[in-house]
């Protein structure tokens, strides 16, 4: 037998192999992404079931209106002065009112600070 002869007889023993070996691999390539997927959500339940339960924000305020008849509009038409709005207008980030500093962003009053 030449020399190519027996180098193309191991080629292709080599890749009748990795063919076989590919064939063999799939079913547990196949399990592993299944397994990670299945990974994935358990550590996605497992930070949900950490979570410290809340009450939001929104909903505090929802129940201070129905249930004390709170008007938040009464207070939020408190706090838009005359000063703020001009704030507003010269594009300022910051601004005193009723002893506060309001947090501006654009048209918005975003938080208060002491």
């Amino acid at each position: 037998m030449s020399k190519e002869a027996k180098c193309e007889a191991t080629v292709e023993t080599l890749e009748k192999e990795l063919k076989h070996l590919n064939a063999l691999m799939l079913p547990t390539q196949q399990k592993i992404s299944k397994i990670a997927i299945q990974l994935k959500e358990a550590r996605q339940l497992l930070i949900d079931a950490r979570k410290k339960p809340r009450v939001s924000d929104h909903a505090v305020i929802r129940f201070l209106e129905r249930h004390y008849g709170f008007d938040f509009e009464k207070q939020r038409d408190e706090l838009m002065t005359g000063t703020v709005k001009a704030a507003m207008q010269l594009g300022a980030t910051r601004v005193k009112c009723h002893g506060y500093k309001l947090v501006l962003e654009g048209n918005t009053v975003v938080t208060i600070i002491d």
